[in-house]
């Protein structure tokens, strides 16, 4: 499995958050399309966001498949701790729904928080 955190523009600070993660995934907590890490406090100084949700990378990178090996690639997108809350509650689609709406560039790490 290979996350890929694509943000604009760069935030060489969401790497320590994301090796967080990684270590959570290394104990025993399983990636799918859609799933959500809470990670207990702001991704890095400075910020509010506090989740990472990964996404299948389907669109851009097929799974590899090398002999023994099978890589899934997935997008590590960013999140408020309302938007991890709205998509718990009333779905993945329905978080992009709020996305699409408020024309919300989910990708700049400099984003805040609506409301």
């Amino acid at each position: 499995m290979e996350i890929l955190v694509g943000l604009l523009p760069e935030c060489d600070e969401v790497y320590n958050s994301l090796a967080d993660m990684a270590g959570t995934i290394v104990l025993g907590q399983s990636v799918q399309h859609g799933g959500t890490w809470n990670m207990g406090g702001p991704l890095w100084k400075g910020t509010q966001l506090s989740f990472f949700m990964t996404l299948h990378q389907h669109t851009t990178l097929d799974p590899l498949d090398e002999g023994d090996t099978h890589v899934e690639f997935y997008n590590g997108i960013l999140l408020f701790e309302y938007e991890a809350e709205l998509k718990r509650e009333k779905g993945l689609d329905a978080l992009k729904q709020h996305w699409r709406e408020g024309r919300v560039r989910f990708w700049d790490p400099r984003r805040l928080p609506a409301g």
